[in-house]
């Protein structure tokens, strides 16, 4: 399983639009666009799965240079995934913690 990190993506990405672009370089396992806990916004950046290592290095190089919804977008591998782990569960407001 190889995991690609994707940024700087315009806040109406969804997954099915990720989804389409990595497809057209090979089988997609599981898309998550990162969101903001209590908002639901989108953070600007996701995760992309594949499960071929040459499908997702031909997909990186094809996506380099790829501008999607009107942002340019930046690709790199990301490390490896926890099995379990949402991103969507992620948060980011800490109001709640102890200072």
């Amino acid at each position: 399983m190889v995991n690609i990190y994707v940024g700087n993506l315009s806040y109406r990405a969804t997954p099915e639009d990720l989804r389409r672009v990595y497809a057209a370089h090979g089988e997609v396992d599981r898309v998550v666009i990162a969101r903001k806990g209590r908002s639901g916004k989108s953070r600007g950046f996701g995760f992309v799965e594949m499960r071929d290592p040459g499908e997702a290095r031909a997909a990186l190089r094809a996506t380099q240079s790829f501008t999607l919804l009107g942002r340019a977008i930046k690709v790199a591998p990301a490390g490896p995934t926890l099995e379990g782990a949402h991103l969507m569960d992620v948060q980011d407001d800490f109001s709640d913690c102890a200072r």
